[in-house]
């Protein structure tokens, strides 16, 4: 059984059907915003697999940066008058 969230694979391979689905959404759109992410869509899937190495790599050095750090303490006897 399909439902609307999970579309058949082999249409999403298809970026004919994706442009026109994509098309009929922004035309249907009654909010700007939405329009305006359906056209981000097709500016930004070509550079996906680019996308998706910088964040890769972000997500590695911020692991990289995040790892605790051995710290050491000394007291000191003080004084007291």
């Amino acid at each position: 059984m399909k439902t609307p969230l999970s579309p058949d694979a082999s249409k999403l391979a298809d970026t004919a059907h994706v442009t026109a689905t994509l098309n009929e959404k922004i035309a249907k759109a009654r909010i700007p915003w939405a329009a305006n992410q359906y056209k981000q869509y097709f500016e930004l899937k070509p550079q996906e697999s680019t996308l998706r190495a910088e964040l890769a790599a972000a997500v590695a050095e911020t692991r990289k940066l995040s790892q605790p750090k051995p710290h050491r303490f000394e007291l000191k006897a003080k004084k007291s008058p």
